[in-house]
């Protein structure tokens, strides 16, 4: 995105600059969309289902630090 080119310099310059910092936004925007996505989707299923032990016990790691250890056990309950 371009400020438009009828700006005076001035304002051109901080347009031009917000715009470039929407533009990064909007890129981390993306690059989390994935993720919130799935984060929606569990929390839809634990309001669905209810929190189950299996769960219970990943949140405690994933809130400990854990979360290496819990993304195996994530992937183990996944196969």
């Amino acid at each position: 995105l371009q400020p438009p080119p009828e700006l005076p310099p001035r304002e051109a310059a901080a347009v031009g600059s917000a715009l470039e910092r929407w533009s990064r936004v909007r890129c981390q925007v993306n690059a989390l969309r994935p993720v919130l996505q799935q984060e929606e989707q569990l929390m839809q299923k634990i309001l669905d289902q209810g929190l189950g032990a299996e769960d219970r016990k990943t949140l405690r790691k994933l809130a400990s630090g854990c979360g290496e250890e819990a993304s195996e056990d994530l992937r183990r309950q996944g196969a």
